[in-house]
């Protein structure tokens, strides 16, 4: 995918980069106001409004901020759009800015923000500093509302604030207390980890597959085009012994490999040093 299309910046933000799963940023505001999803959102949406703000002025003006007093003028910046959000949320939506409290304010100072601020924005044109804010904002938002999702179902047994469970179900409180953001965000991004390697070695093990040597599906894909070609079908038993003899020669190769790995955790060196 080319870079620095608004697309790309959507899927870095939100897949590749993921603020809370990937990169670990912001992590206090995570940990401390997860523990129900209504908070999560709330949370994940107003960083994700300044975000974009503050990175589509930041590229505005990138050209007119001396490059000494950079910082400072980024935080003036943002702290003025996050006095703007928290004055908006107290005036319209006061039981999340009580619940959200400091950490409205704190998003003057979070990393993601001073962080794309500083790396993207002030290099880049608007339009892509909008969509990468975006993407970034909506990666946080995404992250922050799964963990108290998570939080809120198995500590108090409710989806958003809605009852889902009956009487029967005994809420496991040490998910709605600090305890619980630690446990539920390692678990997440342990299953991320095993997902990508599992794919990663998915995808491998495909590519592997189609190279044209015997004992592979590759290497019956080159007999068929030898058929093709000839107009007739090779003979099964030269075809047997060619992929008999691959796959011995892959298990071998497999043998040294692991030998190879064993001597290494062991000694420090492996067959080849």
């Amino acid at each position: 995918m080319k870079k620095n299309t608004p697309s790309e910046r959507l899927i870095n933000g939100i897949i590749k980069e993921n603020p809370t799963f990937v990169l670990m940023l912001g992590m206090c505001p995570t940990l401390a106001v997860t523990s129900s999803a209504i908070n999560g959102l709330g949370m994940g949406l107003s960083t994700t409004v300044v975000l974009i703000c503050s990175n589509l002025l930041i590229s505005l003006f990138r050209k007119v901020i001396p490059n000494g007093v950079r910082m400072p003028a980024y935080i003036v910046i943002v702290a003025s759009l996050v006095t703007v959000v928290q004055f908006l949320m107290q005036a319209y939506l006061p039981s999340l800015s009580a619940a959200l409290g400091v950490y409205i304010p704190l998003i003057v100072v979070n990393c993601i923000i001073l962080g794309r601020a500083e790396s993207y924005a002030s290099k880049n044109p608007p339009v892509e500093s909008i969509f990468d804010g975006m993407g970034m904002g909506l990666g946080f938002t995404m992250g922050l509302t799964i963990i108290g999702l998570i939080r809120e179902i198995l500590g108090a047994g409710t989806f958003f604030n809605i009852k889902i469970f009956g009487d029967w179900f005994t809420p496991i409180t040490i998910f709605v207390m600090a305890p619980g953001a630690f446990l539920v965000l390692a678990c997440l991004v342990a299953v991320m980890n095993i997902v990508s390697v599992m794919m990663m070695i998915t995808v491998n093990l495909g590519v592997v597959n189609l190279l044209p040597l015997p004992a592979l599906d590759g290497g019956r894909l080159v007999f068929l085009i030898i058929e093709l070609i000839r107009r007739k079908p090779v003979s099964a038993k030269y075809e047997g012994w060619v992929h008999a003899i691959g796959m011995i020669v892959l298990l071998a190769f497999m043998a040294l490999i692991s030998f190879s790995d064993i001597l290494r955790l062991f000694t420090g060196t492996g067959l080849g040093g």
